[in-house]
Parts: structure tokens; C-alpha cells; sequence
């Protein structure tokens, strides 16, 4: 075969945007007995080759234009770190199809879930049947945004969805995990050791970590990560950041939406006592940090917090502060 034939066919391969040579792929996936691209080079005509690769282009092309091309993108984070407030931004835009905690919803109550709980089945999906859903075309749809915790992903992790940017939003843990025991002293009557056991399991930042560093030198991608306390003292920075970085567009309405906007969660979630770990996040409207007095109905007086509580958070800061290193920067 001649240089200029091979030359060609390279550059065709590199306009269709695949890898030379692409027949081989396509037929490989059809689950036929088809020859090589090299033996079928050896055998027939360069111009009949090349008929071959325009047909396979053209296809290539059509299934390119029937697939939405929405950004996709995933904020994993831990209990009471703003999370969830950020995920209401997002979805004050109406052309983003967002998703709230699917993994941590199997986890915890789905028909898979990995050990006994008090808490009631909530879906019938599994962590397969989630990747499958998050990976659909959403005609319509500009971005598809999808806000979970990294230990809803516990031995799953080879099952992240495709296609998806992985971004991850971090608070100090001397804040955010006595954050989490104190809503869930004010949720359950008794903090029986089970309830304080996964309470430790979903604050414990080791999960995080190794998504994140699975992310960064499996999937190869640009760590994205903020910080909560940032995002209440810079909101407008931060959020426009974000955007750039993942390619979301930026919309004035991330930065004052509608409060209570949750139409797209498990209707379940609105009931005790799931409310009581969103109610805040879900009558705010914007980053601004709560102006609520220290002496509150809802109470914040000073719970005796166990010494395994601090333990946590000594082993959880010095990932933090890993993470922190990598965090976005300010002007």
C-alpha cells in the first residue's frame, strides 16, 4: 500500500475523531467475525477502503448528532458541608437535569443496601441500575448535575458513570462532623451505637480520598474542589469558577434561587426524619451564612459529644488539608 494511502486514511481517521483505525473498533462491537483493517487493506482496492471508512464515518457521525451532548457533572462531598444548598443552586436552572444522592439512596435504603437498617426502602434500584440511569441522553436538557457523597460509593467505585466530570466540595471537619452529630441527636430520640457507628461511616473522609485520587490518576482528570466555608464568603467567585472549570453555564439564579425547589428528590425525603438533615438547606435562597441565633427553637445548645467524635475528626483533617492544597484559588 502507498505512503499517500496511509497518509490518508490516518487524516480521515483524525477527522471522524477516533482512533486509527476505527473500522477495527466498530467491528469488533458488532460481536461478528469480521477481518482486520489491516488484512482488508492487504485485500482490496485503497479506493474501496477508503468507501468503507466514509460509510463508517457518516455512521459515526449520525450517532454523534442522536446522543445529547449535555455537560455532565458530579459534586461528591460529605454530611453537612453545604452540599446540599449548592445542589438547589444548580437546579434553579430549568435546562439542568440534577439528581440528588442516587448511591448514598441505594446505600442507606435501597434493596441492595450492604447491612440491616432501621431506615424503610426508599428504591428498588441498585448501584448498576443508577450508572445506567445517570448515563441516559436527556433530550433537552443543557447539563446533567448530580450531587452525592463519596461514601455512598463504598466498594463501587469502579461503576462511576461515564462521560462525567467529578468535582468535590470540602469543609473543615472540626465544623462539619459535629455539625452531623448534633442533627442527629435532634433527629433520633436514642443515638443508639448502630446510628452513631454509620454516622462516623458518612463523615469518615478516607472514602473521599480515594475517589478523589482515583479520579485525578485513574480517570486523569483536572481536580476541581472548593471549599464550603469559601463559598459562603465569596459566593459569586466561586460559583463562576466552578462553572468554568466544568463547563456548566453560569446563571444569575445560582446565586439567589426559589427556596424549596425539590420536586426531583424521593418524595420520601420531605417526611421525618430525613427532613431534618435538609430543612435548612432547603428554605434558603442563597450562600449567605445563617444569622440565626445561637439560642434557636430548633436548639443548639452543647451536646456531651463522645471522645470518638473527635477521634474522627483528627483523622479526618489531615485529608482535608490534602484536599485544601488542591483546592481553588483566589485572587
Amino acid at each position: 500500500m502507498s505512503r499517500y494511502f496511509t497518509d490518508r486514511v490516518t487524516d480521515h481517521c483524525d477527522i471522524i475523531n477516533q482512533p486509527f483505525p476505527f473500522t477495527t473498533r466498530v467491528y469488533e462491537s458488532s460481536n461478528k467475525q469480521f477481518w482486520s483493517f489491516a488484512s482488508i487493506c492487504k485485500l482490496v482496492r485503497p479506493s474501496v477502503v477508503l468507501c468503507i471508512l466514509s460509510f463508517e464515518a457518516i455512521l459515526n457521525i449520525n450517532m454523534l448528532k442522536s446522543r445529547n451532548p449535555s455537560t455532565r457533572v458530579i459534586l461528591w462531598s460529605q454530611p453537612r458541608s453545604r452540599s446540599t444548598a449548592f445542589e438547589l443552586s444548580m437546579a434553579s436552572e430549568p435546562t439542568f437535569e440534577v439528581f440528588h444522592e442516587p448511591y448514598v439512596i441505594v446505600d442507606l435504603y435501597g434493596k441492595d443496601r450492604k447491612e440491616p437498617s432501621i431506615f424503610p426502602l426508599l428504591t428498588t434500584d441498585n448501584y448498576a441500575e443508577v450508572t445506567q440511569k445517570l448515563e441516559m441522553d436527556f433530550p433537552g436538557k443543557s447539563a446533567i448535575f448530580v450531587k452525592d457523597f463519596a461514601w455512598g460509593m463504598r466498594d463501587s467505585i469502579s461503576i462511576l458513570p461515564s462521560g462525567y466530570t467529578h468535582t468535590f466540595l470540602i469543609r473543615d471537619p472540626e465544623k462539619s462532623v459535629i455539625s452531623h452529630y448534633k442533627v442527629n441527636k435532634r433527629s433520633y430520640k436514642d443515638l443508639t451505637p448502630d446510628l452513631l457507628t454509620d454516622l462516623i461511616h458518612q463523615c469518615d473522609m478516607k472514602t473521599t480520598l480515594e475517589l478523589y485520587k482515583y479520579v485525578t490518576q485513574e480517570l486523569h482528570q483536572k481536580p476541581i474542589i472548593f471549599d464550603a466555608d469559601d463559598l459562603v464568603e465569596r459566593p459569586r467567585e466561586v460559583v463562576e469558577k466552578y462553572c468554568a472549570e466544568t463547563g456548566l453555564p453560569f446563571k444569575e439564579s445560582m446565586l439567589h434561587w426559589e427556596p424549596g425547589n425539590t420536586s426531583f428528590w424521593n418524595s420520601r425525603l420531605s417526611k421525618p426524619p430525613f427532613i431534618n438533615f435538609f430543612a435548612d438547606a432547603i428554605s434558603s435562597s442563597s450562600f449567605l451564612s445563617s444569622t440565626k441565633p445561637s439560642g434557636s427553637p430548633k436548639g443548639d445548645e452543647m451536646f456531651d459529644i463522645p471522645e470518638v467524635i473527635f477521634d474522627l475528626i483528627k483523622s479526618n483533617k489531615p485529608i482535608y488539608e490534602e484536599m485544601k492544597k488542591a483546592s481553588f484559588k483566589y485572587k
